[in-house]
């Protein structure tokens, strides 16, 4: 990834809201989402993609001048969902209605009612 231009990468097990904060706050840098870029499974919507984790996706920064080399792999498809910048609220979700700061989300796991007896 390095060599290719890529300066920061996270896998998004926790959901892209909760690991892009992570992301920002290791960087000290601010994301700008397009939430029209994020793709999106049949049946979800930007919301549930935010906070949903997979952990065999991964998001990473790199400058614009390299998304070529990205392009190139044949590994998964590389899609740009928006910049980083120096300043600005940690997170920004941009779309149709305009813009607005993404607040940090978590993944909640469910959490059962009762444990079985034996582990």
């Amino acid at each position: 990834m390095a060599a290719a231009g890529g300066t920061a990468m996270i896998d998004i097990s926790d959901g892209l809201a909760t690991d892009l904060d992570h992301l920002c706050s290791e960087s000290g840098c601010s994301a700008i989402i397009d939430q029209d870029a994020i793709p999106l499974a049949p049946d979800i919507d930007v919301e549930t993609a935010l906070l949903s984790g997979d952990d065999y996706e991964l998001l990473f920064t790199a400058p614009t001048e390299r998304a070529a080399t990205f392009e190139q792999w044949d590994l998964r498809p590389v899609t740009v969902i928006g910049s980083m910048s120096e300043s600005g609220p940690r997170i920004t979700l941009m779309g149709r209605s305009g813009k607005r700061p993404l607040r940090r989300r978590a993944w909640e796991h469910p959490i059962p009612d009762s444990y079985p007896d034996e582990c």
